[in-house]
């Protein structure tokens, strides 16, 4: 699930394209959108029962990072949720 923007659209296809190449094909929701709307996507999963057992949530950077400022009724309905984020390796400078 994604918001329809620049930012929204620059990682599904490569999401889309990775899933397919392990031929994923179970219950994964991806959520990768701004905190505003994806807080209130959380609060809806949470009272449709969607946040539970057969269904794996996983949010990118962009969410998780933004996790804390959003207070306790949206995080608890986040329960269980998977956050990534990328790493970069520290290079070695070279003198």
């Amino acid at each position: 699930m994604y918001e329809d923007t620049e930012y929204g659209s620059g990682l599904i296809p490569y999401l889309a394209d990775e899933f397919q190449q392990f031929d994923i094909r179970t219950r994964v929701i991806v959520v990768h959108m701004s905190s505003s709307i994806g807080s209130k996507l959380f609060l809806l999963a949470k009272e449709t029962t969607m946040i539970s057992e057969g269904y794996t949530w996983i949010i990118t950077d962009g969410l998780s990072t933004l996790l804390d400022p959003m207070g306790a009724k949206v995080n608890g309905s986040m329960q269980g949720v998977l956050g990534i984020r990328p790493h970069i390796p520290q290079s070695k400078c070279w003198n």
